[in-house]
C-alpha cells in the first residue's frame, strides 16, 4: 500500500472515531436528567395555555382531562402538550409527570400517548399531541397504583442541554377531573395503533 493510501486509510479511520463519539455523547445528553444528582431550580407557578422556555426549547401545556382507566385498573388523566425546538441540533423533549401529596412516587407517561415526555425534539421542530399519565406507584405497595390523588401537580421540566438551561414548572390540576378519572371504565387493551394507521 502507498504512502497516499496509508493517510486516507488513517484520516478515515480518525474521522470515524471522532464521529461516533460524538453521536454516542449527543445520544447521552438526550436522557432524562438523574434525580440524585441534579438540583432542580425553585418550581414556577404554571398556568395552562402560557409558554414557558429554556435556551432553544418552548412548550405549551394548554389543558388536561380526565382519561379512561388502563385494562389494569390504573387511572390516568390526558395533557394536551405542544413543545417547540429553535434549536440546531436535537434536544430532549420536557418532562412531565402526575404528583400527589404524601406520594413519593411520580405518575409517568402511558401506552397510548401521542406526545412523548423525554423522546427525542428535533431540532427546529414542533412536537403536538396528548401526554397520557398514569397515577403514582403506591409507595407500600409497588405492585398497585394509588388509589386517589390529594393536591394533584403536574410537574414539568423543560430543559436546554446545548446552553445548559432548565426551568421547573408545575400546574395545578382540578380535583373533579382527578374524580372523573378514578370513576371512568376501562379502556381498550394497549398499545393502540398509531394514528394514521
Amino acid at each position: 500500500m502507498s504512502r497516499r493510501w496509508r493517510a486516507v486509510v488513517s484520516a478515515t479511520i480518525a474521522a470515524s472515531t471522532l464521529l461516533s463519539a460524538c453521536v454516542a455523547s449527543q445520544d447521552a445528553d438526550l436522557a432524562e436528567p438523574d434525580r440524585t444528582t441534579t438540583t432542580l431550580p425553585a418550581a414556577l407557578v404554571g398556568s395552562f395555555g402560557e409558554v414557558y422556555s429554556a435556551g432553544d426549547i418552548s412548550v405549551e401545556l394548554r389543558g388536561v382531562r380526565s382519561e379512561l382507566q388502563t385494562p389494569a385498573d390504573r387511572s390516568q388523566i390526558a395533557v394536551e402538550v405542544r413543545s417547540q425546538s429553535r434549536s440546531t441540533v436535537d434536544q430532549p423533549n420536557p418532562h412531565l409527570e402526575l404528583r400527589c401529596a404524601g406520594v413519593d412516587n411520580a405518575g409517568t407517561w402511558m401506552a397510548g400517548s401521542t406526545w412523548e415526555p423525554n423522546g427525542v425534539l428535533r431540532s427546529d421542530s414542533v412536537l403536538s399531541g396528548e401526554a397520557i399519565l398514569g397515577f403514582p406507584i403506591s409507595d407500600a405497595n409497588p405492585e398497585y397504583p394509588v388509589l386517589t390523588c390529594d393536591e394533584p401537580t403536574l410537574r414539568m421540566i423543560v430543559r436546554d442541554k446545548r446552553h445548559k438551561d432548565l426551568t421547573v414548572v408545575e400546574f395545578a390540576v382540578e380535583p373533579a377531573i382527578i374524580a372523573e378519572s378514578l370513576a371512568a371504565p376501562a379502556g381498550p387493551p394497549l398499545p393502540l395503533p398509531y394514528a394514521g394507521t
